[in-house]
């Protein structure tokens, strides 16, 4: 039986970003020097580690993987935001940069990263499915989004090819915000 995997994140030095993963059943204390992998933001104000899912079965290799936000929040500078997917098992010492698949969001301090959701096949075709929020509180205007990638995902994607982009009503509605995905054998739900 695959054990199942717990994240927890903190904030490193710089909030660069860092999660700590830790291989179940759990029991007991166990620190985060004790953990069974490490993955550290790739530069300072990524803010990785945000928000992290369980994103199923992605590459279909029978093992979980996982979806790491980091919304890159205007502290110190200007960025798009990223989604970060590792396939499992995840072990070891590892950076942002080193996920197998990267999704770039679309504009600028949009906080795309801000909420991951996946583990549930949206499109039926089989394959789990990822959705990543941004809800745009950094900008002047937008009512922020959601974006669903379709399984399975490798390399550099960009959140304007999404499969889907929802969008919220009104300015500064915060939209995405927070996403999960529940399907059921006749639709799909999403809540924002």
């Amino acid at each position: 039986m695959e054990p199942r995997e717990t994240a927890a994140a903190t904030a490193g030095g710089g909030s660069r970003g860092e999660i700590f993963i830790f291989n179940g059943p759990l029991s007991g204390t166990r620190t985060v020097a004790s953990a069974d992998a490490t993955i550290t933001g790739s530069f300072a104000n990524e803010s990785f580690g945000a928000s992290i899912a369980s994103a199923g079965d992605i590459n279909g290799d029978g093992v979980n993987d996982i979806i790491i936000g980091a919304p890159r929040f205007p502290l110190n500078g200007a960025d798009t935001g990223r989604a970060y997917v590792f396939f499992g098992p995840v072990s070891g010492s590892l950076i942002a940069t080193q996920a197998d698949a990267i999704i770039f969001g679309e504009a600028v301090n949009d906080d795309f990263g801000v909420a991951v959701a996946g583990g549930k096949d949206i499109n039926g075709d089989g394959r789990p499915d990822v959705i990543v929020g941004a809800d745009q509180l950094f900008v002047t205007t937008g009512a922020g989004k959601a974006y669903v990638f379709y399984g399975p995902l490798s390399g550099n994607i960009q959140a304007a090819n999404a499969d889907a982009i929802l969008t919220g009503e009104v300015n500064r509605d915060l939209f995405g915000m927070s996403v999960t995905s529940v399907v059921t054998s006749m639709a799909m739900a999403l809540v924002m």
